[in-house]
């Protein structure tokens, strides 16, 4: 990622950080009221999959949203341990609002990252003559009340790979903690 790309990306992320935050403290004040409650819990209709298909055209700079709680932070930092690198949830910015994937968790904090910041070239195993490269990639696994969500795969060529060895594991989370943005940090 170049240094502009890198530059601008910080400036939109401390602007939607903002507007996430405000729309968290609009939701609190809206809570008081039983009958907007209501109308609240109806998912927006941005997320209801209706008859829509699946849809696996990712772009490069297309973000993905995924939740987090106070245990997976610690000052600005999503920690690496916390990642999952098997079938990691997340939503997809195409399709939904930051918040969305926070819809049924309001407690709950979100980490923003984009398609490009996905690993691209980890190592399977630190055998040398085995060594296999393992790539990620966003997979659009929609559901019927959440046509936003998906999937972080991992593969090697076209194949699905199930078990990445330790190796890649620590690299993969290492790589997404250092590339991660807290959006909104929890409240629990």
């Amino acid at each position: 990622m170049s240094s502009l790309t890198g530059v601008i990306d910080q400036m939109l992320g401390k602007f939607s950080q903002a507007r996430v935050t405000l729309h968290r403290l609009l939701q609190r004040f809206s809570s008081f009221s039983s009958a907007r409650r209501a109308q609240m819990a109806r998912r927006p209709k941005r997320i209801i999959q209706g008859i829509r298909g699946v849809d696996d055209r990712f772009q490069s700079g297309h973000k993905l949203y995924h939740r987090c709680t106070a245990e997976d932070i610690t000052d600005d930092r999503f920690l690496p341990p916390r990642w999952r690198y098997f079938d990691m949830s997340v939503n997809w910015s195409k399709y939904s609002k930051p918040w969305d994937v926070i819809f049924d968790y309001p407690n709950e904090g979100i980490v923003r990252f984009t398609v490009r910041d996905l690993p691209q070239e980890i190592p399977r195993d630190g055998r040398v003559n085995r060594v296999k490269i393992i790539s990620s990639s966003p997979v659009h696994v929609p559901y019927p009340d959440n046509y936003s969500h998906c999937e972080i795969h991992a593969f090697h060529g076209s194949t699905r790979v199930k078990n990445m060895g330790a190796l890649a594991k620590k690299e993969f989370r290492t790589i997404m903690s250092d590339r991660g943005f807290i959006l909104l940090r929890p409240l629990v």
